[in-house]
């Protein structure tokens, strides 16, 4: 009996050595791999040729600074830190454009349409007509917000079809009377969270903290936000962000906040003519649109 037990006892120590080695095994083949995926994402960036040739412009301006430092092994420890920060971003560009790619086949995918084209032409279609209401509705004297939008629009100089794109959709909630704004404005020194806290969905532009505030603040980036947190970023301006958020509400089938649901539906409704049924308030801005 005794032989038994101490048989036993040494196959059940010879089992756990065994169960301990395959456990270590498999720790360490995560940690390799977990070294192994960054440098694979390196590779593939080097593989985009939009990438690289912005960075060897990027290398040839460095070269340029060579004599404002006092060793070559300084200026080198500056290239160095300036590489990793280049392609950190390159990599974060490189997943908000598949971002992109998805929501966009998604949506094509539910509507048979294509986001970008459909919404951009029918934005212009639609731009005269609403800024025209806009303005009608700025002079009746109890719109400031509009007529503070309208004159930040009068007061641009250049890329005009951008600013006109832009007004128009910031106007929307305002025409329409919604209790909410669909974006904030922070300076690119203020932290995310206190901003994205509590915002269950909208845009969130960064201004550079260097330029004048008003209708010249120099915007560095826009962001989409979902649930408190940011899900797509350099999206360029607020129209395209807009157009990314709407696409990714249809896509992941989210409800319209109620602080903005007439200004989803006239982009539903009108922009992309999506839907027959519309609420009094889009039926009544659709009827007006017709007889501009």
């Amino acid at each position: 009996m005794r032989l038994r037990q101490v048989n036993r006892e040494m196959m059940e120590r010879g089992s756990k050595t065994v169960k301990n080695r395959k456990k270590e095994q498999r720790k360490n083949e995560e940690k390799t791999q977990r070294k192994i995926r960054p440098v694979e994402a390196e590779l593939l960036l080097l593989e985009d040729t939009d990438i690289v040739e912005e960075y060897r412009e990027q290398y040839r301006q460095w070269k340029t600074l060579k004599d404002f430092y006092d060793s070559h092994a300084q200026w080198w420890e500056m290239v160095k830190g300036k590489t990793k920060t280049y392609f950190k971003r390159a990599g974060e560009k490189k997943k908000d454009k598949e971002r992109r790619c998805m929501v966009c086949a998604e949506f094509f995918r539910i509507n048979r349409i294509d986001l970008k084209t459909t919404f951009l032409t029918s934005l212009d279609n639609h731009t005269q007509g609403l800024l025209k209401m806009y303005r009608a509705k700025a002079r009746q004297g109890r719109w400031n917000n509009l007529d503070e939008l309208l004159e930040k629009l009068d007061a641009q100089t250049t890329d005009l079809t951008t600013h006109r794109r832009s007004a128009v959709l910031r106007g929307l909630p305002l025409y329409l009377r919604e209790p909410a704004s669909i974006s904030k404005t922070i300076k690119d020194t203020e932290a995310l969270g206190p901003h994205t806290k509590a915002m269950k969905m909208g845009i969130l532009e960064v201004t550079d903290s260097s330029t004048n505030s008003g209708p010249y603040s120099t915007v560095v980036n826009v962001a989409v936000v979902l649930e408190e947190e940011v899900v797509m970023d350099n999206l360029g301006d607020f129209t395209n962000a807009l157009m990314m958020l709407f696409g990714l509400l249809y896509a992941v089938n989210m409800e319209y906040p109620k602080d903005l649901r007439y200004t989803f539906e006239a982009i539903q409704k009108i922009i992309f003519n999506l839907g027959k049924e519309c609420t009094a308030r889009i039926q009544s801005l659709k009827n007006k649109l017709s007889q501009v």
